[in-house]
């Protein structure tokens, strides 16, 4: 799982788990409102039935002294027929307006009177008529009986109490209503009430404050909980990542790198494959066994003494050691020497990791026997012609015996590792195929050894001039290279139209051409590339210029070391050298340049 991926899935966790906890509070929340407004509501219908009850005793009191026992109105209902509805109505009204006016600052609303047929005949209100009332008149005028209701209008509550009117006969003559602004009342005339109104909108915010101040308290705590469970998940990831690398590290290292761990005493604790191949043993052998046991004879033991010392001293040592296989075979690593530390930074043992360097110094060796053999024959060749005193001859030979060492030594160092692989091999006879063409490559070798070797021999004759054509030379040193050429899947391309003479000789000229040519063989062997392309071009101007330019990829650095260092680029600039004239390489990843530079009095 990847960063990127981890991290939405825990923003996701969090977002979802953060609304749950939410709903869950906002639950509880509602809960505790409830539980407030029910305990609110419980106070206003205690209220609300104590000032109902009050109404009603006003109410009767009303009743009785102006309207139930008034002898003008129980005359006048008497009197009512549909024929004098109207006047009846002036009279009511002309009698009553007073005790209208009086009852409105007693917060009565409205007072109106109906027949026992349900028509309404006057009210305090004008052009008043509601059918709520009508249906409360309805069941008085059933009932004969007193109601008291409740009437919402323009969102006001109105207290109605509907009482029957009787004669002294007990005849039912019709209906009274009297209307209480019942809100009004209540809300204006209670400090009580607003009182407690207050409160309970104050305890409505403290609940909302208490409840969004734990809804931002349990959102924090969970934020941190996944941040934190985010960070120690990301780093289990990380480090499964760095394990992995680390394995992979350590795999190859095992496969590839010549490293030993010891502890303090210099007991093998860790070796790898390519420390177990080139000392003999099995890791199985090593792990167990002291250092000592590759210690060579030749070594003293103030060698090793000094060795320790200064890894005591600098915490490192580098350099050369002399080793002993358990074959009683000698081998030279160079290698570098540390600690090995825990976690309480203690040191508890060394850790080496070396290079195998046994070719190099053996080449070393042939290489100060060669000069020392070429340093006679030179000596004797000055000896035999003095003509070659001068001083320009004496730095020419100078710079061919220091080259020779370099001439000779990648051929020798193949021949070394053909013969030393080959030793490997006799150990194991199943290898039979592979045997066969290491002779062959040996073979190969000493031939190419000999080539150079007679190839040598024009160095050390005198210039003649001879005028030479430049592209006879190339087109003949392609001729004669042509079915290796083709082996190899080779294409030379050159300018064969015109012609360019220089004085040069033949022979000298042939041998730098072909040299370069079996330069680029030898590099498409190296690169294992399926077709190579070789381009000769040559400019004349004050100078000659040769450039020759292959398309060899350098996916190797071996290859790219070779480019430098073989036999076939020496020859061609001793050759050029000889002639006064200039050699260089232009080298890059995806092709490389050759060029050869004369003098113009070399044209």
């Amino acid at each position: 799982m990847n960063n990127k991926n981890l991290i939405i899935r825990y923003i996701s966790y969090f977002f979802i788990s953060s609304f749950s906890l939410v709903l869950i509070i906002n639950i509880f929340k509602q809960n505790e409102l409830e539980y407030s407004l029910n305990e609110y509501e419980k106070f206003i219908s205690k209220e609300y039935s104590k000032y109902y009850d009050e109404y009603k005793n006003n109410s009767e009191l009303i009743y009785f002294n102006e309207f139930i026992k008034n002898k003008e109105l129980i005359k006048i209902f008497k009197n009512i027929s549909q024929n004098n509805i109207e006047n009846s109505k002036k009279e009511l009204n002309k009698s009553f307006k007073d005790s209208f006016s009086f009852y409105k600052t007693l917060d009565v609303f409205n007072i109106s009177f109906y027949l026992p047929t349900n028509e309404f005949l006057l009210s305090m209100e004008e052009n008043f008529k509601d059918s709520n009332i009508l249906n409360i008149v309805d069941k008085v005028i059933v009932d004969k009986k007193e109601l008291n209701s409740f009437r919402i209008l323009d969102d006001k509550y109105y207290l109605i109490f509907s009482k029957p009117i009787f004669d002294e006969n007990l005849k039912f003559l019709g209906v009274i209503n009297i209307e209480f602004d019942f809100d009004s009342f209540f809300n204006e005339n209670n400090l009580y009430i607003k009182a407690f109104n207050k409160t309970k909108e104050t305890t409505i915010s403290k609940i909302n404050n208490y409840f969004n101040l734990l809804i931002i308290l349990i959102i924090s705590v969970n934020a941190f909980i996944f941040y934190f469970s985010f960070k120690l998940r990301y780093f289990k990831v990380q480090k499964l990542i760095v394990d992995k690398k680390y394995q992979e590290l350590y795999k190859q290292i095992d496969d590839y790198i010549i490293m030993v761990e010891t502890d303090l005493e210099g007991v093998i604790t860790y070796a790898t494959k390519p420390f177990s191949k080139i000392s003999g043993y099995s890791r199985k052998e090593l792990i167990g066994k002291n250092i000592n046991l590759l210690k060579h004879p030749d070594v003293s033991q103030e060698f090793f003494q000094k060795l320790w010392n200064e890894l005591k001293v600098n915490k490192l040592w580098e350099g050369e050691i002399k080793n002993q296989d358990r074959y009683g075979n000698s081998y030279w690593i160079k290698g570098v020497i540390f600690p090995k530390y825990n976690f309480d930074n203690e040191i508890v043992g060394y850790i080496s990791i070396r290079t195998n360097i046994t070719d190099t110094k053996q080449l070393e060796k042939i290489n100060k026997l060669l000069k020392e053999d070429l340093s006679n024959k030179l000596n004797e060749i000055k000896i035999k012609d003095k003509s070659l005193v001068d001083s320009t001859k004496v730095q020419l030979m100078s710079k061919i015996l220091d080259s020779l060492g370099h001439q000779w030594k990648q051929p020798i160092l193949n021949i070394s590792s053909l013969i030393y692989n080959l030793k490997l091999l006799l150990k194991d006879e199943e290898n039979n195929k592979d045997k066969f063409e290491l002779i062959q490559e040996a073979e190969f070798e000493l031939k190419n050894l000999s080539e150079v070797l007679n190839e040598i021999k024009y160095l050390f004759q005198q210039n003649q001039e001879e005028k030479t054509n430049l592209v006879d030379v190339i087109r003949e040193s392609v001729l004669v290279i042509q079915e290796e050429l083709k082996a190899n899947n080779i294409k030379i391309k050159y300018d064969s139209k015109n012609e360019i003479f220089t004085n040069i000789m033949f022979n000298e000229l042939k041998n730098i051409i072909l040299n370069m040519i079996k330069n680029s063989i030898l590099q498409t062997k190296l690169s294992k590339q399926s077709e190579v392309t070789v381009i000769i071009s040559v400019s004349k101007e004050d100078y000659l210029l040769i450039k020759i330019e292959d398309n060899i990829k350098e996916n190797d650095e071996n290859i790219f070391k070779n480019r430098y260092i073989n036999t076939h680029l020496d020859l061609v600039k001793l050759f050029v050298e000889k002639n006064r004239g200039l050699f260089w390489i232009k080298n890059s990843k995806y092709n490389t340049s050759y060029y050869i530079k004369l003098k113009s009095e070399n044209i």
